[in-house]
């Protein structure tokens, strides 16, 4: 995905075209990653919110999808590309995800491995960079390579150092998905006050 435009115009057109929600789910109370016909929901906390926009810009750089794999290779890139800097939120849920996309774990390879190429958004202030075109953000963004052997044995160090970390937490975070489902269950159609 290598499109045109300011960061603000591509990620108004990316929301636009991801259903009714123009504001990326930022007011909702709760995010249900479905898996399959299971919902896992989430409180959508005031951290994950401030982190959110940023996010939306990884995804545009990276060119990942916003489906369950393309959230888990977004969560393996940032994590690769810098990790997610003054965002707590962001380093939990992306060692979830990069966690959960195991079950495509080439894919969550790969995207890791792109990651290590690049540096993220999450050390960027998100007012100075929405007029920025997407391609000129790229270029500032791009490290300069090292010999591909550390790289290569770097990565997969570093890979495996993330998925340790992810166990405990994704075991934390399924344990909160189980016990906010009967929470969610009542409270999913109340508007945030």
């Amino acid at each position: 995905m290598h499109e045109i435009g300011t960061i603000g115009e591509l990620m108004e057109r990316h929301r636009r075209g991801s259903g009714p929600s123009t504001d990326g789910g930022v007011p909702d109370r709760w995010v249900v990653i479905r898996l399959g016909r299971i919902p896992m929901p989430f409180l959508n906390t005031s951290a994950r919110r401030r982190a959110l926009a940023l996010h939306d810009v990884n995804h545009l750089l990276a060119g990942y999808g916003t489906g369950n794999i393309g959230e888990a290779e977004i969560s393996a890139w940032e994590l690769a590309s810098g990790g997610c800097g003054p965002y707590p939120a962001a380093w939990a849920l992306d060692l979830a995800g990069m966690l959960l996309g195991m079950v495509r774990p080439l894919r969550v390879m790969k995207a890791f491995a792109a990651g290590r190429r690049m540096r993220n958004a999450y050390g960027c202030e998100i007012g100075e960079i929405m007029d920025v075109d997407l391609a000129a953000l790229r270029r500032v963004l791009v490290r300069s390579s090292p010999s591909p052997l550390p790289t290569f044995v770097g990565s997969g160090v570093l890979f495996l150092a993330f998925l340790i970390l992810a166990l405990p937490l994704g075991a934390a975070f399924l344990v909160t998905v189980i016990l906010s489902l009967p929470i969610w269950a009542f409270t999913k159609d109340t508007p945030v006050a």
